[in-house]
């Protein structure tokens, strides 16, 4: 081997060194943005992977009280490997899992992204990825969520590169998007925005080039028809549709709000979202390729989930990935684009003469600029350990010392299942009209799989549980008992004769009631 080849493999060694010590340097990052409310406060959707890995450790199923939770059981697996590994069963311990896929997320667009568009478009998507204030809320939650934005992007970022020649990712490609669709079945738009980019990219051009282009284009038409047409007439559409626009009695007030996530990114994203177009106009001229794919994904995601009946953050959190490669693009385009004449312009403000400072103004200019986005203001704040979330979250921990001596009552009522076995151990019945929502056939006292427990939602429900059951326990939140029940409950306990007692402390109401009397028929409506 020559001294110039030994320089050049030496050069070459060094600079991988360089581009995977900056991986790690990302990850670790990433790392101190999700690891500063760990001990934070658990939210609902927690506690049924929480307790079902508990379960798991003592039954050998992923068990809750009499039910199962079996959604997404491989991950409720995991969650178990963990705790039985490291001997904490923590939902601190559990959320490392979440962590791990969240501190993922951005050296693996950095290492994607820098290969195809260079040094400063994977350093301007890690950097957004990291300040990705609902990535960071996800990674700190004990959910699949993190997970799935993965599975995702690496799924879409490998197909990618099999289309671009590299045969070897698709094996891949099917292990990620397999695995996304196994977390969330609206990983299929991601896949619907992959083939619709195969269509214009390469399935129209290879059309139109054809001498029997129009005899091609409108067969597929009509193929594509009478597919749709057969697939209507067989009730596969319409039930896809009911699935689609599906939701809980809790989440009808967005059903229909086809703005949400445009308010959601106008909100946390007002210089970024509103300049999307401009943005992947110059991606596209930088790198017209990979800027349209990512475009696409990023629109198709978005208007799938906007038309879609369930919205919250987090079913959006699949697109975001591509709305940050686009304007990692954009912008490492724009840089590339302008820096002969910013420098050229700036050059009289450098005494040095090597561009230094001018480079350093822009940088500043350009950290302002994303400083004055909420965004970034909302992920600083979490190394302060500031709680993302803007609403208060009751702790359900101490409830044992709200209710006291109650504890011992022999029936439990509650509004919160999860966060009551939590605390107490167990309860008899959940008082839940949007519960019942989620549990055909949607009567009242329906069996909860996951907890094995009834559910009921009326008023005149309850009236029938005190006439059978001359002692309870009702729990709550105080908001809640402030803000609907009171109004709804107070004159069932009044019209049942039975006595009450009210405990209210730390955001938790607990009411006791108990007199004598047993009604036999109404003992004989309620399950059990």
């Amino acid at each position: 081997m020559s001294e110039l080849q030994m320089q050049q493999s030496a050069r070459a060694v060094s600079h991988r060194a360089l581009v995977i010590l900056t991986g790690l340097l990302i990850a670790l990052v990433a790392l101190l943005f999700r690891t500063q409310s760990l001990n934070g406060i658990e939210r609902f959707d927690e506690f049924y992977h929480l307790l079902a890995a508990q379960g798991w450790l003592d039954t050998g199923a992923p068990t809750i009280l009499d039910g199962q939770y079996t959604r997404t059981q491989l991950f409720t697996g995991a969650v178990k490997e963990l705790f039985r590994l490291t001997g904490s069963e923590t939902v601190a311990t559990g959320r490392m899992l979440a962590v791990a896929a969240g501190a993922l997320l951005p050296p693996v667009l950095f290492f994607w992204v820098r290969a195809r568009a260079g040094w400063l478009a994977g350093l301007v998507v890690a950097a957004l990825a990291i300040l990705w204030p609902h990535g960071i809320e996800e990674a700190q939650t004990l959910r699949f969520y993190t997970w799935h934005v993965l599975f995702v992007t690496v799924g879409a970022l490998a197909i990618f590169e099999m289309v671009e020649g590299r045969a070897g990712w698709g094996g891949l490609a099917l292990l990620a998007f397999l695995a996304a669709i196994y977390l969330q079945i609206t990983s299929v738009i991601a896949f619907a925005g992959v083939l619709l980019w195969l269509c214009l990219a390469h399935v129209l051009p290879w059309m139109w080039q054809h001498r029997m282009r129009w005899r091609l284009i409108g067969g597929t038409l009509v193929a594509a028809a009478a597919a749709g047409a057969a697939a209507w007439a067989a009730g596969i559409l319409e039930a896809l549709w009911a699935q689609y626009r599906w939701v809980p009695g809790w989440g009808e007030l967005n059903q229909n709000n086809v703005t949400f996530y445009h308010k959601l990114l106008r909100d946390y994203y007002p210089m970024l979202w509103g300049l999307f177009p401009f943005a992947a106009i110059f991606a596209f001229v930088f790198r017209p390729r990979l800027a349209s794919y990512a475009a696409v994904l990023f629109i198709v995601i978005l208007v799938g989930q906007s038309f879609g009946g369930m919205k919250a953050a987090r079913y959006l959190s699949y697109a975001m990935p591509f709305f940050f490669i686009v304007w990692a693009l954009a912008l490492a385009g724009l840089a590339r684009a302008l820096r002969g004449p910013v420098l050229a312009g700036l050059r009289p403000l450098d005494p040095t003469g090597h561009g230094w400072l001018a480079g350093v103004a822009v940088a500043v200019a350009a950290l302002f600029a994303l400083s004055v986005n909420p965004f970034f203001e909302r992920s600083v704040d979490t190394l302060r350990g500031k709680p993302f979330l803007s609403w208060p979250v009751i702790d359900w921990y101490p409830l044992r010392d709200v209710v006291g001596d109650w504890a011992e009552a022999p029936y439990r009522v509650t509004t919160h299942e999860l966060h009551t076995i939590a605390a107490l151990g167990d309860f008899d019945a959940l008082f839940s009209a949007g519960r019942l929502t989620e549990l055909p056939p949607f009567t009242e006292f329906v069996t909860d799989p996951r907890t094995g427990r009834p559910v009921f939602g009326q008023p005149g429900s309850f009236a029938t549980i005190l006439r059978c059951h001359p002692e309870g326990l009702f729990v709550t939140e105080t908001r809640e008992w402030d803000k609907d029940l009171k109004t709804a409950l107070m004159p069932v306990f009044d019209a049942s004769g039975r006595r009450i007692a009210i405990r209210d402390k730390d955001g938790l109401l607990a009411l006791h009631w108990s007199g004598a009397g047993v009604s036999e028929a109404a003992c004989a409506a309620l399950p059990g």
